[in-house]
């Protein structure tokens, strides 16, 4: 699991957890006032790899092309795991805290890390579904038979603690719907 998990953060290579509106003012001059975004920005890598700033520089570039440009109308809150992928749901978990934003994650992991919630699939489920496979194998079945399967059991949890913190209240709806709930 470890593993895979590797494998995605890897491709991802970053990820935008959050952004709001901190609604700036200017100075008043019959103009409406301008929006400040705050973008929760958050990478596997180290920031100062030298493969990584390039990467980091298309996106300040895409996102000043759109009309964003840091210390006017954006703030870039950056996170850096340093290659360590157990350290990502604190970082992500810590700049949602910090802004009182709702975050959400593809697996368990994530809210157990601190974000508000989680949604995807169960890995305890897909990993013991795994022994299937390999029975069936074991038992003489060709590998490249078998068919492809996906995922058929999801789990979503929430974090209370995480929604204490940012002041949310979870709607007994949907906590009767989670399949765990993190005190």
């Amino acid at each position: 699991m470890q593993q895979y998990l590797a494998v995605r953060f890897r491709t991802l290579a970053l990820v935008v957890v959050a952004v709001c509106n901190l609604g700036a003012t200017h100075p008043a001059d019959a103009q409406p006032a301008a929006r400040t975004w705050r973008i929760g920005f958050l990478s596997l890598v180290a920031e100062d790899l030298e493969q990584y700033k390039p990467w980091l520089a298309a996106f300040r570039d895409g996102l000043r092309q759109l009309g964003y440009v840091e210390g006017q109308n954006l703030v870039l809150e950056q996170r850096y795991a340093a290659g360590r992928i157990d350290r990502l749901p604190a970082l992500a978990a810590e700049l949602a805290i910090e802004q009182r934003l709702p975050t959400s994650g593809s697996h368990r992991g994530w809210a157990e890390g601190g974000l508000l919630m989680s949604y995807g699939t169960d890995f305890v489920a897909m990993f013991r579904h795994g022994a299937v496979v390999v029975d069936k194998i074991l038992k003489g079945a060709s590998p490249a038979t078998l068919p492809v399967e996906q995922p058929t059991k999801f789990e979503l949890v929430i974090n209370a603690k995480t929604a204490k913190a940012i002041g949310l209240a979870i709607p007994p709806s949907v906590l009767v719907r989670a399949d765990a709930l993190i005190q």
